[in-house]
């Protein structure tokens, strides 16, 4: 699930108005790169505020669906997930069916299960641990669509260091390094000595 983390100084209009799981935040350049809600706040010493948020598919964490057996396409099985999941929330959490490129080569999945379990964990367990593919939320017209794609597409956003790329790490390690590396050429079989290359560079 994408996570967001900012801090909010006590100068802020709006450092007061942030209420975990009731505030949606988003954040957006040319397009909106992420909305979710608040999980978490920590205050420090200057008041200062951090924020933790997570991401739209965590509210799929919310709804439990209960025992069931499914037959159908794909498509069928997630529209049923989140017409259930959309019964039982409000509508800001809300998220309706989207692109579904994701099929079986039947077109038709038997999925069961006699536990009570969270719609995210089913999405992850019955459909893409078993048939691949990638989940995104899309946003439009003012709604939440869940995308299943058979392809990763490109979000379009541009990294810019500074910006949106807080943090670059890069690791080495000594394990990989080589301090003495000695060449040896394949044995003649009829002298038993090591072919090398004395002949061409003056010994």
């Amino acid at each position: 699930v994408p996570a967001l983390k900012f801090q909010v100084p006590p100068e802020n209009a709006s450092y007061s108005k942030i209420e975990k799981l009731k505030s949606e935040i988003y954040v957006s350049d040319e397009n909106e790169i992420f909305r979710g809600r608040c999980m978490s706040e920590e205050t420090d010493f200057y008041n200062n505020k951090t924020v933790e948020c997570e991401g739209v598919l965590a509210y799929l964490i919310d709804t439990k669906y209960p025992p069931y057996v499914h037959t159908g396409s794909v498509a069928e099985f997630v529209k049923t997930l989140l017409d259930y999941h959309n019964s039982r929330v409000s509508e800001k959490q809300k998220i309706y069916l989207g692109n579904i490129t994701v099929t079986d080569p039947n077109n038709y999945i038997r999925r069961e299960s006699e536990e009570y379990s969270e719609i995210y964990n089913i999405i992850q367990q019955k459909l893409i641990e078993k048939l691949g593919g990638w989940i995104r939320i899309r946003r439009g017209n003012g709604k939440n669509y869940l995308d299943y794609l058979s392809d990763y597409i490109e979000s379009g956003q541009t990294a810019r260091f500074g910006e949106n790329i807080l943090d670059l790490t890069r690791h080495a390690k000594a394990e990989t390094v080589k301090t003495v590396i000695i060449p040896l050429g394949a044995k003649d079989e009829e002298t038993g000595k090591r072919i090398d290359i004395t002949s061409v560079n003056n010994g």
